[in-house]
This record gives C-alpha cells, structure tokens and sequence, in this order.
C-alpha cells in the first residue's frame, strides 16, 4: 500500500511539475555552510491548534510543485507529501513523512542522489489557515540545509516570495 501512495504521489508531482514550473526557478542557492558535528538541527517553533486536512492538496515552493496527502497507514496527524523540482536539466522528486503536532509537521526526508540517496529531517510550520508554510531542512549529517517556503496557488501575489529571490535546494 505505502508503494502505491508513493507512486500516485510521484505521478501527481509530475503532472503539478507543468503548472508549477512558472512560479520560481530551481538554480541551487549558495552551501548552508553546516559541518558534521556541528550545531545540533533547529528545534521547530511551538505549535498552534489547527486541522490537518487544511493542508492536504498542491502547494508551490521554493522547492518546486508539492504535494501533501494524509498518510492514513501512520495515523490521523501523519502527512507524507513529496517535491519536484529541475537541477540540472533533469526532474527530481524528492518524499518525505511525519506527524503533525498542531500546525507544525516534523518530517524525514529522501532525494534521490547519484549513489546514496540524500536524506535528512526538518519542519514546517503551516498558517492555521493553511494558505502558506515556513520551514527549516537539513541533511542526517548536518552538512547542508536551508529553508523551505511554501504557498497556494490561489494565494496573492504578495504572499508569494518573488522567484528571484526564493532560496533553492543546494544539492
């Protein structure tokens, strides 16, 4: 069952892929600067009360398109959701899962890499509303992270970071 959420999720990023691939490019931004053994991960804000399902749907992200659907299997505040973007002429599509407390969802993390697949953890932290995210990735050994931020389609331009600006995956 797992095997197939992943694929209709993959499948979905692809066909969000076209409509989202107008919102930002995905040129990577500068290293995070991190070292293994570094300062510990970020701890996520505290959590406001919010429903769950405000999230569930397509969103548009420095990251590229995403997508976030409950993870039923896990229970009713786990979220799995994948991402796509472009690096380098090709498609990426990255998954990730966790439980959400509150308005704040504290997830793992794979990507595809050549060789080993990239993995790590972080956060976000939804608008009550469920109109935008903030959040904070990095990588198992903390050599590399950043910021994710995200926001609906319907959302107003002014809600929206300017697609010159937003920072990028650094892989």
């Amino acid at each position: 069952m797992q095997a197939f959420v992943r694929l209709l999720l993959l499948l979905s990023a692809s066909a969000i892929a076209l409509a989202s691939s107008s919102s930002c490019s995905n040129s990577p931004p500068a290293n995070y600067g991190g070292t293994p053994g570094a300062a510990p991960a970020p701890k996520a804000p505290a959590s406001q009360p919010m429903d769950p399902s405000v999230v569930h749907g397509l969103w548009k992200s420095n990251f590229g398109a995403v997508k976030l659907v409950p993870n039923l299997a896990a229970g009713s505040d786990a979220l799995e959701g994948v991402w796509l973007y472009e690096r380098d002429g090709q498609e990426v599509i990255g998954y990730f899962s966790g439980k959400a407390g509150g308005n704040v969802l504290n997830f793992s993390w794979e990507e595809p890499s050549t060789g080993t697949p990239l993995r790590g953890a972080g956060y976000l932290v939804f608008d009550p509303q469920g109109g935008s995210f903030t959040g904070r990735w990095w990588t198992s050994n903390q050599d590399r992270g950043g910021d994710w931020n995200g926001w609906r389609e319907q959302a107003s331009a002014t809600t929206a970071p300017a697609a010159d600006t937003a920072p990028r995956p650094d892989y």
